[in-house]
């Protein structure tokens, strides 16, 4: 019986019991548990859901920047839904999320080649570290990274306090401005010194404003004046 699969970019409702079965042949493979922080941790990730059993059958994730360059670095189906066009279909969801991109790479075996050729990618020679006995980076809660980008205030919070701790690093480090000479911390303030005149200059100085004398003139009108108008 064939199973209906749809696909999905969301996380919502995703647990580690739903991700069995996934990397296949490694040496070392990531838990349910760690797969389910690679996902949230991706800058871009769809799902291939089998509609009959909730499982997830299929992924592809993107990293990136955000800006300039995207890597794809995780693509694979399930053994038992495999050549059901599951990938193909992944793959091409994929691509046209990154089309704005300058940049989107893979690496893979020379065998798969051909299957990002036909998607327009071309060979390119790359560098690579594995490092089997490496163990899981811990990475900071997955709740955070289960929300969108824009509706997550703690990581703001969070990177406010790691700037805060980053700045208290620095400023514990610099000397203090009496080390530097530039403002003596006790102390009375150093007297003005004022500039003798140049030569052939005379000195200026401010004059007073003339003290205005107090009028004890009649301001009435003498009746015989004039009105004034010409």
């Amino acid at each position: 019986m064939t199973h209906a699969i749809r696909y999905t970019d969301s996380l919502d409702g995703i647990t580690p019991a739903m991700l069995d079965g996934f990397f296949d042949g490694w040496v070392k493979r990531p838990s349910p548990q760690a797969h389910l922080r690679i996902l949230q941790n991706s800058y871009l990730v769809i799902l291939g859901v089998d509609d009959h059993s909730g499982q997830i059958v299929g992924f592809i994730n993107a990293i990136s920047d955000g800006v300039l360059s995207a890597y794809i670095p995780l693509l694979e189906v399930r053994g038992d839904f495999r050549s059901r066009g599951i990938g193909t279909e992944l793959t091409r969801r994929m691509l046209a999320r990154l089309k704005d991109f300058y940049m989107v790479d893979v690496l893979g075996d020379p065998k798969m080649q051909g299957f990002y050729e036909r998607w327009g990618m071309t060979p390119a020679a790359g560098m690579m570290i594995r490092n089997p006995a490496a163990g899981m980076i811990r990475p900071r809660p997955a709740a955070l990274f289960a929300l969108p980008q824009a509706a997550r205030p703690d990581a703001k919070a969070d990177r406010r306090q790691h700037e805060g701790e980053h700045d208290q690093l620095e400023h514990a480090e610099e000397p203090e401005a009496d080390q530097l000479h530039l403002v003596p911390r006790k102390g009375p303030a150093a007297p003005h010194r004022q500039q003798p005149p140049r030569p052939g200059v005379q000195e200026q100085h401010p004059k007073a404003p003339p003290q205005r004398q107090p009028d004890h003139t009649d301001n009435r009108r003498d009746p015989r004046a004039g009105s004034g108008r010409t």
